[in-house]
């Protein structure tokens, strides 16, 4: 904060509820053109624990096989539509485990002064991160 006259702060949450107008703020925040919107509906390197080791290795790995297989995908569906369905599938293989709940409940009172300052510093209620 010492070294910039004017700092953004974006919250994660904010990018999985509406990530366009997350974008937009920061185009205007930074001055340039906000008319411009970035294709927001892929997810890429999706996180989590494979279904099927197997599976996730056959995306993941570089083989003979898989290289044929994009060659033929990128063929068929060009680069960009390629990677699209390569990910939608890949991230359904995927399972998020949840967060234990004692785990929770100690980073909410372990973060709880931070979280009240940060409310206060960008001026948003953030009452949602310390309830239960």
């Amino acid at each position: 904060m010492e070294g910039f006259h004017d700092v953004r702060v974006c919250l994660f949450d904010d990018l999985v509820k509406d990530p366009l107008a997350l974008v937009r703020s920061l185009y205007d925040f930074l001055s340039v053109d906000t008319s411009f919107a970035p294709d927001v509906s892929s997810s890429y390197n999706i996180s989590g624990i494979p279904r099927s080791r197997l599976l996730n290795n056959f995306f993941i790995r570089k083989g003979r096989l898989q290289a044929a297989i994009r060659t033929v995908g990128t063929f068929i569906l060009k680069d960009d539509n390629w990677i699209k369905l390569r990910e939608s599938f890949r991230a359904k293989l995927l399972i998020k485990p949840g967060m234990k709940p004692e785990t929770g409940k100690y980073m909410q009172s372990f973060y709880r002064k931070n979280i009240i300052m940060l409310q206060a510093l960008i001026n948003r209620d953030l009452k949602e991160w310390l309830e239960d």
